[in-house]
This record gives structure tokens, sequence and C-alpha cells, in this order.
């Protein structure tokens, strides 16, 4: 016998999933697209999409972002269905790579940025070797050497990545000040290194002859500037110091000086009042024997006699001379004023009136040159600048302040006046029948006590005093009235015809 066997399968309709989407960054690991897709989708599908898809897996690396479909096909009366998952690409941060800066202590602040390499983004953040953030500037003065990392934020789901740039800093070399020495002709050799506080042993020397042993003999070395020079360590320059040495017969230390200054001027360089020939790089000291720079503060250096010593080692002996130093204080006026009285206010003192801190005894000049005693009287003296002047004594100049001083005249409203109309007269204005020199400006008030303007109409007008009041200018609560007294009388009656 012989036989077959047909299989029959039968399925429904097909079920992708529901749609699905990922954000990857583009450093990420491949994933299977399948996992992505919601519910619950029938395996055996194909995908496609913006690249081709190699085992249902995509490669963020390799491919490109996009929908890939998923595509379940079977046979009629069946329809085919397709679901479709969305890849979206974030790219990974660039802080560039690593790099290093080598710098000196003494160097200028630099910007740690352009020390990385690559092509770094912008916008990072700085930490120094302790994980504290940092500017991205670096003092080599006063932060630490190690490693500044430079971070950059990466978008989800890109990590944040960094780069650092690794500082080593160089110690620089010292020679020494600058100094002066003076030895005696006949005096033993001098080391000048030991003149050199604080520098760096085994530098080199340069006289004025050339090299130098820096072992100076009086007598056989040519005196004159030696160089020491300590050579630094890249990037650290060399540095260096010179010693200039003074080969004398005896010191002199100059002739005695004096000089009297303002308590206000400028510092003063005390070795540039002694007279003669004075020898330099000597030492000096104020009145109470402290050692101090030569250089005299007439704000805070006390007066007297400065000494000043040119020491050199036997068998020269020292020479010493003073510079006498004597402080003239400074006078103050205070400050210009000005002030407005009422002729009728009381005498003034006008040291009152100036401002700051006026030095009291100082004389007062009235306008046009006049003598004041300083009491200014509104009543009797003349308007206008009032000059304060205290006098210093020289070198100091004088001070002086000015006041200016102006008096407001009292009110005058004028005197009383009476004036008589018939009811069908015309209106008329109340300030001309005022007497006496009134002041214009003032206002009016009828005999109810009612604001008036300053005309009076017989037909509406009530009769009575009309009060005109002015108010002083700068004087307080002065004021000056006059009273109009206004009467209408009843005209006859003839009777009629």
């Amino acid at each position: 016998n012989a036989s077959a066997t047909v299989t029959v399968n039968v399925v429904t309709n097909p079920d992708p999933g529901t749609p699905g989407a990922i954000t990857l960054c583009t450093s990420s690991l491949p994933i299977p697209l399948f996992a992505q897709l919601g519910g619950t989708p029938d395996p055996g599908g194909a995908w496609s999409g913006p690249s081709p898809v190699v085992g249902g897996n995509f490669d963020p690396a390799a491919m490109l972002a996009g929908a890939y479909t998923y595509t379940i096909t079977v046979p009629p009366p069946c329809a085919n269905a397709s679901s479709n998952v969305t890849v979206t690409l974030n790219t990974p941060p660039d802080p560039g790579s690593n790099g290093s800066l080598n710098l000196c202590s003494s160097a200028v602040p630099v910007d740690l940025f352009p020390n990385l390499g690559g092509s770094p983004a912008v916008g990072g953040g700085w930490t120094d070797p302790f994980g504290v953030a940092h500017a991205s500037t670096f003092d080599p003065s006063i932060d630490p050497p190690g490693n500044y990392v430079y971070t950059v934020a990466g978008a989800a789901p890109c990590p944040d990545a960094s780069a650092m740039v690794t500082v080593t800093i160089g110690t620089p070399p010292y020679a020494g000040p600058d100094a002066i020495l003076n030895l005696c002709i006949a005096g033993a050799a001098q080391n000048l290194f030991a003149i050199l506080p604080g520098a760096d042993p085994g530098g080199t020397w340069i006289g004025p002859g050339g090299a130098s042993s820096g072992i100076f003999t009086p007598g056989s070395d040519p005196a004159g500037a030696y160089s020491y020079t300590v050579a630094g360590t890249p990037p650290c320059p060399s540095d260096d110091a010179v010693v200039t040495v003074n080969v004398l017969t005896n010191p002199d230390a100059g002739v005695d000086g004096t000089a009297i200054v303002c308590a206000n001027a400028a510092l003063i360089d005390l070795f540039t009042l002694l007279t003669g020939s004075p020898d330099p790089g000597g030492t000096w000291s104020d009145p109470f024997g402290s050692g101090m720079s030569g250089i005299f503060d007439p704000a805070l250096s006390p007066p007297g006699a400065y000494r000043y010593v040119v020491l050199v080692p036997p068998p020269c002996t020292n020479d010493t001379s003073f510079v006498i130093m004597l402080v003239s204080p400074t006078v103050d006026a205070g400050a210009n004023a000005a002030a407005t009285l009422c002729a009728n206010d009381p005498s003034v003192n006008l040291f009152t009136l100036l401002g700051g801190t006026p030095d009291p005894g100082g004389t007062w000049l009235g306008p046009g040159g006049l003598t004041s005693t300083g009491i200014f009287d509104p009543a009797v003296d003349p308007v206008g600048d009032y000059f304060y002047t205290v006098t210093a004594i020289a070198p100091c100049p004088d001070d002086q302040a000015i006041v200016t001083m102006a008096v407001t005249p009292l009110p005058d409203a004028g005197t009383d006046g009476t004036l008589t109309l018939c009811p069908g007269a015309a209106p008329v204005a109340l300030f001309p029948l005022l007497g006496g020199t009134p002041d214009p400006g003032g206002t009016w008030t009828d005999p109810l006590g009612n604001p008036n303007t300053g005309t009076f109409d017989p037909s509406s007008d009530p009769s009575g005093a009309y009060v005109y009041t002015v108010a002083a200018i700068a004087c307080p609560n002065a004021t000056a009235t006059a009273t109009l007294n206004i009467y209408v009388i009843v005209p006859p009656d003839a009777g009629a015809n």
C-alpha cells in the first residue's frame, strides 16, 4: 500500500504587535527590534527600514535612525500585518581628548580649554584635582597642580563625557634682590652671594671684567655692577640680581639737610635732601632709632632727625649724616555754603553755615573786600559772597571757603483804602485802590472770608472789608495784609414825574 499526508494549519489573522519607539546613543550596543514592539506580536516576521536589518537587531553605530517596519506575511485569505519601531539616535558629547599644561608659578593665568586635544564642545564644566567646581581659568599663583577635568553633559541616553588637562607647575628661580655694597679699599675679600638674602645657590656671576667667582677683593677687582644669574627650568625663565660694588677710601654720608613739608605733600626720598656727594647704599633710621626705607610720608612719618649711615668694613670708618624733617599741618576752611534769610531774621554766625569741618580762628571778608566779623545781620549787611580764610604755616597753602548770603524782603500789602460806589457802577479792580507800594501777586478775600478775584462788582458783591494778603518768600509764616473798605450807597430818589 502507498500513502501520503497533508497537514492543514488553520491560523487567525497575524498579530505584529503595537508600534514602539526607542532613543539610543550612537555609542550604544546593538538591540533586538522585536523586543521594542508592544502587545504580543507573533514571531517569524521580517524587518525593513532605512538600513538593512540583520538578525532582527539594530546597531546604533552602523544603522540610520527612522521607522523600522515589522511585517508578518500569511497566505490568503488572511492579510499580511505590520507594525513599526521608531528609532531616534543621539550623538554622544565630545569633551575633546586629554591634554597637558606645564606652567611656571610666576606665569599669568591661562585658559585650560585650548589645552584640550581634538575639537571639544563648548559649554562644559571644569573640576579641580579635588573634584570641586573650577573656572576655566587656571592661576598658577594660587591653583594646585593636578588633573583638571572637563565634562560635557550628554543628551539621554548618551552619558556625560569627560577629558582632562594635567597641569604641572615649576618653581621659578630666585636670584635675590638687587643690592649696593660699600667696601673699604683696604678691606678683606667679600662673598657677594652673602648679601643676596634668600637667593638660590648655584648661579653664575658676571662682573665688569667678565665672568666672576662672586668673591670680590677690594684693590684688585674692579668696582661696578656684578650680575648673579640663576638658570630656570623651562617653562620658568632665569632670574638675576645685580650687586653694585663701591670701593671707598672713606665713606661719605653727605651733608646734613633740613626740610619743612606740608602734611598733605607727596612721599619724599630723604636721600635727595642730603647735600654734598653722599654715597648710596647706606641705611636710614627714624627719630626713634628704628630702621626705615628712607621714604618719608608727611601724613604718617613722625617729624624729627632721620639718620643716614654709610657702613663700611674696617679699617675704613662709617660716616653719618642727618635730615631734619618738620611737618606743617594743613588747614581746613570748610566747604562752601549758601543761605537765604528773611529781612527780619536775627543775625547769624556765618561760621555755623560752613560745610565740612572748618578750623576756627580764620578771618572774614564781605562783598567788595569789606572786613566782616563773621556775624551777618540781614537788616543791615550787604548780600553776596563772604570769604572765610584760614591762614596756614608755610609751606602749606591757606584755605578759603565762601558763604553766599541772600536776603528776602518782608512782604508789603500796601495801606488800607476806602471806596464808595453806586449799585449801578461798573466793576472795579481792587489792587489800584490800595495805598503805599503793595507787592503784586497777593490774594483777596471778601467780607465773608471767601476768595475773591480782585475785582469788585457792585451789583453782586457784598459791601465790607476786602482783605489783601501777601505771603513772604523764604520768610516762614510771614504775611502782610491791607484792608479795603467798600460801601455801596443807595442813590437818592426824586420820585416820579
